[in-house]
């Protein structure tokens, strides 16, 4: 007894399957007879390990629960199911045919940039520089999109926004114009000579004594007459 005492009782390792049951998905199926159903795609039971740690002592046996793992995947079951019947005069017990919804249509265009030119009075005359370069922004346009009757479709604007804005491209044109050396030209002054005062005293004198000898010579004519 003290031997049997002594042996220390070890666990033992168990694994232990348990089954996953399967989902179901029902979708109506309008060309179905209402009330029909069909599967097609049939559902399988998954499968999960369980690993347990048995230990026996006394004659009491104690579980523990180690591990699981899903070491098989349930397949999902898929039944189709005829839609009920809405209209009077389905003799054929056909539901009737679905009416078929807008679809979304969502597209992409370019916003051009625009580009903005000014004057740079340090720049040479005539020359350009980009200082900013432009990039073309996108607007984002929502159509309806709907099918008639006749199998044509039908677009509708619903909706646009822009989704990135554009940068302006900036240009600047030189101005600037080069200064030539200018030369004042010299203009020669003629020299005014100006006549003495005393030329014109000179010529009064003159005057008024070729006045006094004609009345001179008119006296003495005179005298002579009488």
């Amino acid at each position: 007894n003290e031997l049997a005492a002594n042996v220390e009782t070890k666990p033992e390792l168990i694994t232990r399957a348990e089954k996953i049951p399967f989902e179901v998905i029902k979708k109506e199926k309008p060309n179905l007879p209402a009330g029909q159903e069909k599967i097609i795609t049939p559902g399988v039971e998954g499968e999960r390990t369980h690993y347990i740690s048995v230990l026996t002592e006394n004659g009491k046996q104690t579980e523990t629960v180690l591990d699981s793992q899903v070491t098989k995947e349930p397949v999902t079951q898929v039944v189709e199911i005829g839609a009920p019947i809405t209209h009077k005069g389905d003799e054929s017990g056909l539901a009737p045919a679905a009416e078929a919804k807008p679809r979304l249509d969502i597209q992409e265009e370019d916003i051009p940039f625009t580009t903005v030119t000014r004057e740079n009075p340090q720049l040479p005359l005539g020359q350009t520089q980009v200082i900013v370069t432009g990039v073309n922004g996108r607007r984002t346009i929502f159509y309806s999109v709907s099918t008639t009757a006749d199998g044509k479709e039908e677009r509708t604007l619903v909706n646009s926004a822009v989704s990135q804005e554009a940068v302006a491209q900036v240009v600047e044109v030189g101005t600037a114009v080069e200064k030539a050396e200018q030369t004042a030209p010299t203009t020669a002054k003629a020299d005014e000579k100006q006549l003495p005062a005393t030329g014109s005293q000179d010529s009064a004198g003159l005057v008024a004594a070729g006045l006094m000898a004609t009345l001179a010579a008119y006296g003495l004519t005179k005298r002579k007459e009488d």
